[in-house]
């Protein structure tokens, strides 16, 4: 499987995920609240990562993002909130 360059994140690991995708890759960091957006912004001022990194605010379901934007979806202690039709939906972003 071939690396993937573009991934979605839901709730943190940003890091580590820019890493993952190194250099010439990008990480979406999605949330609803715009407090979380504030600080993710925040934190990237302080500690720009190895890639470029966009926060979005919205959620999984209606993220402002085109079909097959990504190539992997993290999320991170928000699947309590999904029921078995989110899930389905969710992974309409992803290609492949």
């Amino acid at each position: 499987m071939a690396r993937p360059r573009r991934r979605l994140r839901g709730g943190s690991f940003i890091p580590y995920l820019a890493e993952l995708v190194g250099p010439q890759g990008k990480v979406t960091a999605l949330d609803h609240a715009p407090e979380n957006i504030e600080v993710v912004q925040k934190r990237l001022e302080a500690s720009p990562q190895s890639c470029p990194v966009e926060p979005l605010q919205g959620g999984i379901l209606d993220a402002p993002l085109p079909d097959n934007a990504v190539d992997a979806v993290w999320l991170a202690n928000v699947l309590m909130y999904f029921v078995e039709e989110s899930c389905r939906l969710s992974w309409r972003s992803c290609s492949g």
